[in-house]
């Protein structure tokens, strides 16, 4: 939709955007924390001028380095973050402390689950976390609902944890929207390659880019007057700033 986007790949030890992608990047963060190498030395271009950072061990090595290292790594991604629209993190599943410290340097929160009763019962403990931290309790929180068989379906798991995380948690959970379950993206992660790109128009391309809108605030569907790219670049601003001294 012609916004510069970067994907940092922060599921530790078992980051895979660049399996999607189909390529081997040769360094990650961990190679930028440690002066070995700049940002723009590790940033891996995908599909449609996507930017990736390899994560890997990089994001880990955050808790055990020094405070010349930490100012060197703010410094180089400073740089960064004005030259893109919106930062995408890919976080691990579950709960742990890597993951919550990055959904406090985060300006929304989206929460993919699949309409399944043990996926369901997972991302409502995630919620209840993050409902836990008053850190976190002021931002944009959203649900997608993955791999759903019709509309109908993705509705009624929306409603279940929305009605639950207001009720018990006081959160109120945003309906971003659903993926249908398409056999285009199966065939596209063994042929490496992100299905929105190899299959522009099947059910589940379509579905990521209605989601995409709404994030845009494209189609002004229920959005505060601050649009979500507002919010999402206020933040992107200061991402690896927050990133840096929450890992401190």
């Amino acid at each position: 939709l012609g916004k510069k986007v970067l994907i940092l790949d922060a599921d530790l030890g078992l980051a895979n955007v660049d399996v999607i992608y189909g390529i081997r990047p040769k360094y990650n963060l961990y190679h930028v924390i440690t002066g070995q190498k700049k940002v723009s030395e590790i940033i891996v271009r995908g599909p449609e001028n996507v930017l990736l950072i390899p994560g890997g061990s990089g994001i880990a090595e955050l808790a055990n380095i020094n405070e010349n290292e930490r100012r060197q790594f703010i410094s180089e991604m400073d740089d960064l973050e004005h030259q893109v629209d919106i930062i995408l993190v890919d976080t691990s599943a579950g709960i742990n402390k890597n993951v919550l410290c990055f959904l406090k340097a985060c300006a929304e929160i989206i929460f993919i689950t699949i309409p399944e009763p043990p996926a369901m019962t997972d991302a409502y403990a995630i919620i209840k976390s993050v409902a836990a931290d008053e850190k976190l309790t002021e931002q944009t929180m959203s649900l997608v609902v993955n791999r759903a068989l019709n509309p109908t379906e993705a509705q009624d798991v929306y409603g279940r944890l929305a009605t639950v995380s207001r009720r018990f948690l006081n959160v109120k959970l945003e309906n971003l929207g659903y993926v249908l379950d398409d056999r285009a993206v199966p065939l596209a992660v063994r042929s490496q390659k992100p299905f929105i790109y190899g299959s522009p128009s099947s059910s589940a391309a379509k579905c990521v880019e209605s989601i995409a809108q709404k994030l845009l605030n494209i189609k002004n569907e229920g959005m505060a007057s601050q649009t979500a790219l507002n919010k999402i670049g206020a933040g992107v601003s200061s991402f690896f700033s927050k990133i840096g001294e929450l890992f401190n």
